[in-house]
């Protein structure tokens, strides 16, 4: 007879607050609310700003959405190479969601 594991119900929350945010942005793309990654994708989009800043205007404009981007893609990356889907999927999650912020340049 099978067993089945027992969930944990922390990463069960999470995972449903996760959807509900989503299902948010794809309901409403132009107007969802600010929310706390919002303030967390802002730490990465300044540093590239400021690193990028050394090669002129332009590219610092491009700095800020490629360190947005690319800090979450290698953080889901690292996390799917050490066994842990449940972050590396939050992770993607977090992703999709500063493609979101990206999407109005």
């Amino acid at each position: 007879m099978t067993k089945f594991k027992s969930f944990n119900k922390a990463k069960l929350f999470t995972l449903c607050l996760a959807a509900l945010l989503g299902l948010n942005y794809i309901l409403h793309p132009i107007t969802y609310p600010y929310s706390l990654l919002d303030m967390v994708a802002l730490g990465p989009s300044q540093l590239g700003v400021i690193l990028f800043s050394v090669f002129g205007e332009f590219f610092s404009y491009l700095g800020g959405p490629l360190f947005q981007v690319a800090i979450p893609a290698s953080l889901s990356a690292y996390l799917f190479t050490q066994s842990k889907p449940f972050l590396s999927s939050l992770s993607l999650f977090w992703l999709a969601q500063n493609l979101f912020n990206i999407a109005v340049y």
